[in-house]
């Protein structure tokens, strides 16, 4: 009896000296992606009281597309060539009263993409073909779910912008798959492989200010986007040392904005440029969080622990470096 019961704990040992699953519990979901609930939080940690309001002009208007396309309203609108020339077209025309050069940033849709899992999640919609006399769906939302559909509709509307006649003290800048096509400017930009409208945003903002540009403004509803305009701020501003960057945020009662600048002086170059490495590790659309850990919490460590800063900066400046250790 003794040899079977010892036999019995020295094979319990044994086991429970082995994860019992392929990933850690405290950063899955039963082997699934175990993803933040409130990514906006971080929002709240970073924004500054008492900001000055944003002027009412800028020299560059940079609009997140897929935002334009969900906050614009479509009732009494019949088919695509309707929504382009009523809604969307207009719609820029309007913000290109404030700004002398608007840019349109769509996303792009990979097959093999590491968001495509977080797509799915949202759910998918029917499929559509978009073209201009196509009467457009009834379900809006549930037609913007379906990544073939976005594509498809980002691309229809992109040649819209490209044949029409904007004024001509004006330039228009918009996306269409890796290229970029320019209306009313000489200044070209070359082919841009990022997928995400999210990164693109920056290389746009990087040519705009290379070119002489100095107030930007950006529009999104995407917590991700201001954190990568905190961690590049530094990199812009030795482009240009006088930019002037902001972010109008959100919709409706939700609707605030940022100023980036105010942010990083308050944060400091180190944790400016950590920030996005912060942002990752502790739960984004394509990273785990710690399990019932949110933004908030980390934040606290984060600013009880300042060292942890010096390792987030370099992994930000040394992102493809293969680690040892």
């Amino acid at each position: 009896m003794w040899l079977f019961l010892d036999s019995c704990i020295y094979r319990c040992k044994a086991m429970m000296g082995h994860e019992m699953q392929s990933f850690p519990p405290s950063l899955s979901d039963l082997g699934n992606l175990n993803l933040p609930s409130a990514k906006s939080e971080l929002l709240q940690c970073i924004q500054q009281p008492g900001e000055n309001e944003p002027p009412t002009t800028f020299d560059c208007i940079v609009l997140d597309g897929p935002v334009t396309v969900h906050s614009l309203p479509t009732s009494g609108v019949g088919c695509f060539n309707e929504y382009a020339d009523k809604l969307f077209i207009p719609h820029l025309v309007k913000q290109l009263e404030n700004t002398t050069r608007l840019v349109l940033v769509w996303d792009t849709y990979l097959s093999d993409s590491l968001k495509e899992s977080t797509r799915n999640k949202r759910g998918k919609g029917v499929q559509r073909k978009v073209s201009g006399s196509t009467k457009l769906p009834g379900y809006w939302i549930d037609f913007l779910r379906d990544s073939k559909n976005k594509e498809e509709l980002f691309s229809f509307l992109s040649t819209k912008v490209a044949e029409y006649d904007f004024p001509p003290s004006k330039s228009v800048f918009v996306t269409s798959g890796k290229s970029v096509l320019c209306k009313g400017s000489s200044y070209q930009m070359a082919d841009c492989n990022h997928e995400e409208a999210d990164t693109r945003v920056v290389v746009h903002i990087s040519h705009a200010l290379q070119n002489g540009m100095k107030s930007i403004k950006v529009r999104s509803v995407d917590t991700d986007v201001v954190t990568i305009l905190v961690g590049a701020f530094h990199e812009l501003t030795e482009i240009q040392p006088q930019a002037d960057i902001w972010v109008t945020f959100g919709m409706g009662r939700n609707y605030c904005y940022y100023y980036i600048n105010s942010i990083c002086s308050v944060l400091r170059e180190p944790r400016s440029r950590g920030l996005p490495v912060f942002h990752a590790l502790t739960g984004c659309d394509t990273t785990s969080s710690f399990k019932g850990k949110g933004k908030k919490t980390a934040w606290q460590a984060w600013q009880a622990y300042r060292d942890v800063t010096d390792t987030f900066q370099y992994l930000a400046c040394h992102t493809f470096e293969h680690l040892s250790q």
